[in-house]
């Protein structure tokens, strides 16, 4: 008889169809309604700081469940955890879609943010699993291009539905792509074995209330004067308490701690997590504000700003390609070092912009971005 590592290798491009297509339906939407923003802004009589929300809502949501994906994965198998994802990640769509006012709107992507936090790990964990040792380099290389298309499509669709649709495709659409996905996942995915896992949720829940305080304070901070507001002062330190009780109860205290903190120890992993945080920072900072301020301000449609915002993905994905080449011709720290270069050039570039700029003066620094 088969081993379940045979039955699933037998189909595994189906499989990495399916994988592909959760991955970017959760990235896609990371994406694909930042250039409906100013719609949406209008629509739901909305301000800018407030319509931010339907952004960080489902980012916050998503950093907030991802570390209990491989905890959920062994207590009931990875395949009913993928089908239960996708099914609440479509239905969430489908009510997203439907939102009659920003706080319905707010909680559905709450609810996008939970059920897609795990699509990512999960799709990864699936194609380990399918393909032989030999192969699953080439498996990821793919999967990554899969992934890459999202910050492509995502800006062009978005400001396609928002000019000649409504801004509610952008969440329709994945209904039917989630029902396909849905029903190939039912057939070709093979389930794992059940591990009996514990989890610290004591540890979890100071994780929870520190992301979750410490976002609440970035995003709501400038519109209520910072320190100057007492719900700021507040969120500020509940934030900085639930992030130090958590590193301090899960390195003396946590018996199975969530993770291992102990890994910031390793000099390459925090220099490499704080890397990331600030270009992270400066994309999105970037990727929000620079759709409002193209319709707000410039009065372009926003069909034309999803154009704009191509050129940042295209970059990212054509990158890619030359990465491993470059990496065996150079140290890794020199290609790190030339990203963060053309980032940083790509971003202060932007602080020249003027109201007299061009679009292509507005374009080609987020190639350097990208």
């Amino acid at each position: 008889m088969a081993t379940i590592q045979e039955q699933a290798s037998s189909h595994k491009y189906i499989i990495t169809f399916v994988v592909m297509s959760a991955t970017i339906m959760q990235v896609l939407d990371t994406t694909i309604v930042n250039v409906a923003l100013p719609d949406m802004q209008g629509a739901l009589n909305a301000s800018p700081d407030e319509i931010a929300w339907v952004l960080t809502s489902y980012i916050v949501a998503s950093a907030i469940f991802m570390p209990l994906t491989g905890y959920i994965s062994d207590k009931i198998g990875r395949k009913k955890y993928l089908l239960g994802s996708m099914i609440g990640f479509t239905i969430a769509s489908m009510f997203c879609g439907l939102s009659q006012n920003l706080s319905e709107l707010v909680a559905f992507r709450l609810l996008q943010g939970v059920f897609g936090a795990s699509l990512v790990p999960l799709s990864q964990a699936i194609l380990a699993h399918t393909y032989p040792p030999e192969e699953r380099g080439r498996a990821m290389a793919i999967w990554g291009m899969g992934v890459m298309l999202g910050p492509v499509l995502g800006p062009t669709l978005g400001g396609y539905f928002a000019e000649y649709m409504t801004w509610r495709w952008n969440f329709y659409v994945n209904v039917p792509v989630g029902i396909v996905t849905i029903i190939l996942a039912i057939f070709y995915i093979d389930e794992t074995e059940i591990k009996e896992r514990s989890l610290d949720w004591f540890g979890f829940g100071l994780l929870a209330l520190g992301i979750g305080m410490l976002q609440f304070t970035l995003d709501r901070g400038n519109q209520d004067n910072w320190f100057e507001s007492n719900v700021i002062c507040a969120t500020a330190v509940l934030a900085f308490l639930g992030l130090s009780s958590f590193a301090v109860y899960s390195k003396y205290f946590a018996k199975n701690p969530i993770f291992n903190v102990e890994v910031l120890t390793n000099r390459n992993f925090y220099a490499a997590s704080i890397i990331i945080a600030f270009l992270i920072m400066g994309l999105y900072g970037a990727m929000v504000l620079q759709p409002i301020m193209l319709n707000n301000l410039f009065y372009y449609p926003e069909f034309t700003i999803g154009l704009a915002m191509v050129p940042r993905g295209l970059a990212s994905m054509f990158s890619m390609l030359f990465v491993p080449k470059l990496m065996s011709i150079m140290h890794p720290r020199y290609i790190v070092l030339i990203g963060i270069a053309l980032s940083m050039f790509g971003n202060y570039v932007q602080t020249y912009y003027t109201l007299e700029a061009d679009l292509l003066w507005m374009v080609w620094p987020l190639v350097f971005q990208g």
